[in-house]
């Protein structure tokens, strides 16, 4: 059916030459493969970033990610189909949760939004898209949290067909039929769906009666995050979440307290301030260097973005050592880009458009091949 020009051409921290020369490998791949198989789709294997200054940036899933390089929305008119590759672990810690990542229901809220957003911007320059790769892995999220998130995608694909509209597919990661699973993420096939009903097609997404959004915020510094009441999870999920988070590097604004876990306290005194462009992200350095003090009490100076007042820096740029899957995106150039975006992105407003709860009884005692089994039921109707 088609090929992907490359698997997610992602260019972390690059320069503004570096990004060019990515654009045009990409450009160039599109014609060659275009040249030996014109009857054949290209895809564009991207994950969906926005860069700086696009339109749609406080739609990324974190101020690092204006950082991978990508320019989804001006790239979309090179390709036949547009991709996005959409993951729970590409959320960021967020300013205004304290740098923790959003919980379950609130990525839910934003699954549910980027799915809108990507097909109406695809739809906007005449592609069809795709949800190229998705999936909830079981090291952090229980087999319960991962069937809702089959079941809403499922949902906004049937939704799609139905309204002639341009989402076109959905393809999960990983199908395996019993290798081992490293990253947890594969879903074995090899069972037989019971013909159990699940409901998909109804009315659980777009309906809620709560009040609750992802919303954006400036107060404190023009720091973005989500403001959201805490949801139930299973413990399982609980418990992976919180491996994930305390395996981050984070800094908080908890300057104050004794810091005996693996967080790193910045602080600095005022200084003269020079504007400077780092990665194509403007901001504020100090001519006098930032003390950092770490957990053990070391201290050392580093040249680090500032504001205009005197604050303790609050920034995280998530790098879990036991993230197999994502530790490979991480790397010095895009951690200092993503330092300096953090003072001036915010998250945009996602109201709440999908009742959880609702998915959560669907599936609940359900397989996920049955889940699987009735959405291509209702797709090929």
């Amino acid at each position: 059916m088609g090929w992907d020009v490359l698997n997610e051409p992602r260019c972390p921290g690059c320069d503004a030459a570096d990004v060019a020369a990515r654009d045009n490998f990409l450009t160039t791949m599109v014609a060659t493969l275009k040249a030996a198989a014109p009857n054949q789709l290209a895809f564009s294997g991207t994950e969906g970033s926005f860069p700086p200054g696009d339109p749609n940036v406080a739609y990324n899933p974190g101020a690092g990610a204006q950082c991978e390089g990508e320019q989804w929305t001006q790239e979309i008119g090179k390709f036949d189909v547009a991709t996005a590759h959409i993951y729970e672990r590409q959320m960021e810690g967020l300013r205004y949760m304290n740098y923790r990542k959003p919980d379950f229901n609130q990525y839910v809220q934003y699954l549910h939004k980027k799915l809108q957003l990507y097909a109406d911007l695809a739809a906007g320059q005449g592609r069809p898209f795709a949800v190229e790769e998705f999936g909830l892995s079981y090291r952090f999220f229980g087999e319960e949290e991962r069937k809702v998130v089959f079941a809403v995608v499922a949902d906004a694909l049937i939704a799609a067909k139905r309204a002639g509209k341009n989402m076109m597919g959905a393809m999960f990661w990983n199908a395996d039929d019993g290798k081992a699973d490293v990253g947890g993420y594969n879903v074995y096939l090899a069972r037989t769906p019971t013909g159990a009903y699940i409901g998909l097609g109804g009315a659980a997404a777009n309906t809620s009666n709560n009040t609750t959004r992802i919303r954006s915020s400036t107060s404190g510094g023009g720091g973005g995050g989500i403001q959201m009441s805490s949801s139930t999870v299973s413990a399982t999920a609980a418990s992976g979440r919180r491996k994930l988070l305390n395996a981050a590097s984070t800094a908080k604004s908890t300057a104050k307290r004794a810091s005996n876990d693996a967080d790193t306290v910045v602080s600095y005194e005022p200084a003269n301030m020079a504007t400077t462009k780092l990665y194509g992200l403007e901001h504020k350095v100090g001519a006098a260097g930032t003390t950092v003090t770490t957990t053990n009490g070391q201290q050392q100076q580093q040249q680090m973005p500032q504001l205009h007042h005197h604050r303790q820096l609050e920034q995280v740029v998530v790098n879990p050592s036991d993230d197999y899957e994502d530790g490979f995106r991480r790397g010095p150039q895009r951690e200092t880009c993503a330092n300096a975006a953090a003072y001036t992105w915010s998250i945009a407003t996602i109201e709440t458009t999908v009742d959880v709860g609702k998915y959560r009884a669907m599936v609940a005692g359900k397989d996920i091949v049955d889940v699987i089994a009735e959405a291509c039921k209702l797709l090929n109707e």
